[in-house]
């Protein structure tokens, strides 16, 4: 079984002002040139899965100049059945408010918690700048987790939420404050203890099962030249809440002398280490430090597919893909390899500069229904019937 996404229905998103497109085929190419708007198509249908940009940006930078809101509505099937998922955000005429708000809703049916939308439509996005999740800090790898651990557990988001609005509090006790309440801190700290210990466990235990798949892409992708592995290293060490407040507590101290909490999953890091380990981590350096931008690339390719394995694994059905120009990124052997992937998933929707790089993988798959649309200055035209 796989998720299919049946229609996609634009108002005010970046940079068009309307858009309606049929989306009921196994693969959906947008072909135009960069700039075209081919981008902003999945950007939108990834806001409707997780309510954040995969490019990054805020809500606001996401509704088109002049326009008061966006609106992106997405019909697609799941599990045998048809949903309308619905997410706008802005001032909305219609309903005289004045302020910048989040609208959702599934079928029709008003959603508050944000906890209730993610994850409903499950996708997986492929973009060049992945690599950055492999080149970058910890910050990148932490948030690329936790993306798709709040996807596919609701209960792993509700506590990053508490755990990052607390922790807000927390930093700014410390920097108005140089002496604060301290009945009032430590109930911070219990917070944060309690959730940050459940964040930190999920993590823990969803790598170990992460890491076989990401291992096993990163063989095939580089025919056995290269093998990483994945390492989580917690800032706190024990897994109770209990020994998590007391790290907490034990850590105030400095914590405001340098004003900012220096300890806790916030602070956490993932480390991709050469496999088999030597004797001290210390002699094998982290990926981003000694690879090259093809083994960096395959690692970030790797990850992708590892997680759209994972997602399979753990809701039962097969994610939507969403390939943003990534085939004109890939060398000949790393494209063979990906290419041969996608023939074993659901849907894709693919953007890409021109049908060169797509003609192998259309001759290939004559056996399946195919959509291909070109864009030209936000305008869209099917170019197949």
């Amino acid at each position: 079984m796989h998720q299919q996404l049946l229609k996609l229905e634009l108002t005010g998103f970046r940079t068009y002002e309307t858009l309606s497109v049929p989306l009921e085929a196994e693969v959906v190419f947008f072909i135009g040139q960069n700039g075209a708007g081919k981008t902003s198509i999945l950007e939108a249908i990834g806001v409707a899965s997780v309510l954040r940009s995969f490019r990054g940006g805020n809500d606001r930078d996401m509704i088109r100049f002049g326009n008061p809101f966006y609106s992106i509505t997405v019909d697609y099937s799941s599990a045998g059945k048809n949903s309308r998922q619905h997410v706008a955000f802005g001032r909305d005429p219609s309903l005289t408010q004045q302020k910048d708000a989040r609208r959702m809703s599934l079928n029709g049916e008003k959603i508050n918690r944000s906890s209730e939308f993610i994850g409903r439509l499950q996708t997986v996005f492929f973009s060049p700048d992945d690599i950055a999740i492999v080149d970058s800090g910890p910050a990148e790898r932490r948030r690329f987790f936790d993306i798709l651990l709040s996807s596919l557990f609701p209960g792993y988001y509700e506590n990053l939420q508490n755990y990052q609005r607390t922790l807000k509090l927390r930093s700014a006790l410390f920097k108005s404050n140089s002496k604060p309440d301290n009945v009032y801190l430590s109930s911070l700290d219990k917070e944060l203890a309690k959730a940050g210990n459940v964040i930190l466990g999920r993590r823990i235990s969803f790598i170990k099962k992460f890491e076989p798949a990401f291992q096993k892409y990163v063989a095939l992708i580089s025919g056995s030249r290269d093998q990483w592995r994945i390492v989580y290293r917690p800032t706190i060490l024990a897994q109770d809440e209990r020994n998590y407040f007391q790290e907490l507590e034990k850590n105030r101290s400095k914590d405001l002398r340098l004003r900012q909490t220096t300890c806790g999953i916030h602070r956490d890091q993932i480390a991709f280490l050469p496999e088999p380990a030597g004797s001290f981590e210390e002699q094998n350096p982290d990926l981003s430090r000694i690879a090259s931008q093809g083994q960096k690339r395959t690692a970030a390719l790797a990850l992708k597919m590892a997680q759209y394995e994972l997602t399979r694994e753990v809701r039962g059905e097969r994610p939507v893909l969403l390939i943003d120009d990534v085939l004109n990124e890939l060398d000949s052997t790393r494209r063979k390899h990906f290419i041969h992937f996608l023939h074993e998933i659901g849907q894709a929707l693919i953007t890409t500069t021109d049908v060169d790089s797509i003609a192998a993988y259309l001759a290939e798959r004559k056996d399946i229904r195919t959509l291909i649309y070109k864009i030209e200055d936000n305008h869209i035209t099917l170019t197949n019937p």
